[in-house]
């Protein structure tokens, strides 16, 4: 379960990371960098974003059974379907900041939730003699209930996304916490 985990909040920082071309403003940058975190064009993210990059081999899930995949697949269809509204941009010479603000799935909250639930389940099963692998699928199986259980965009954010301009174009520098935050629907500091 802890590689689970890991892989999730890896997966979660690989998609933030990805974004594409330069554009003419900054605001033209975050919208083209936020289109492609959300239909998860890697080159476009790596041409938009300036931070740094998790590779594949770092996001990987080693459980890849059928309901491993099933609970990724629903994390991901709510995870990516934020919306946002670029709200202002200030530009000062080669530095620019735009502000976002996110609607998205309580993706964090709704991990808790499942989490909560599957604990005391789970120590049930492990008394009553279930195998760690039917254990395993009863976590995927609330994950999956969850999270196709997501109907309203509640979760909100602000964020400030910095910018600097190299080569006459516009990147993203690293995220912060609000931006990830908003993007992932509270995720990314889920459990601090």
């Amino acid at each position: 379960m802890k590689k689970l985990w890991k892989a999730l909040l890896c997966a979660a920082a690989l998609t933030l990371t990805l974004t594409g071309c330069g554009s003419a403003s900054p605001k033209g940058t975050v919208d083209s960098f936020l289109k492609a975190v959300k239909s998860q064009n890697q080159d476009k993210i790596k041409e938009y974003y300036d931070g740094e990059l998790l590779t594949s081999d770092e996001t990987e899930i080693d459980d890849s059974t059928e309901k491993g995949k099933a609970a990724e697949k629903a994390l991901y269809d709510k995870m990516l379907a934020f919306d946002y509204k670029i709200t202002d941009e200030k530009t000062d010479g080669d530095t620019a900041s735009v502000t976002v603000e996110f609607k998205d799935y309580p993706i964090g909250d709704t991990m808790a939730d499942a989490l909560s639930d599957y604990i005391g389940s789970a120590f049930s099963a492990a008394l009553g003699g279930s195998s760690q692998e039917e254990i395993t699928n009863q976590f995927y199986d609330t994950l999956i209930e969850k999270y196709n259980g997501l109907k309203e965009k509640s979760y909100t954010r602000t964020a400030t996304i910095k910018l600097t301009k190299k080569d006459g174009k516009w990147k993203i520098d690293d995220l912060d916490t609000d931006a990830l935050n908003g993007i992932f629907g509270g995720l990314y500091t889920f459990g601090a």
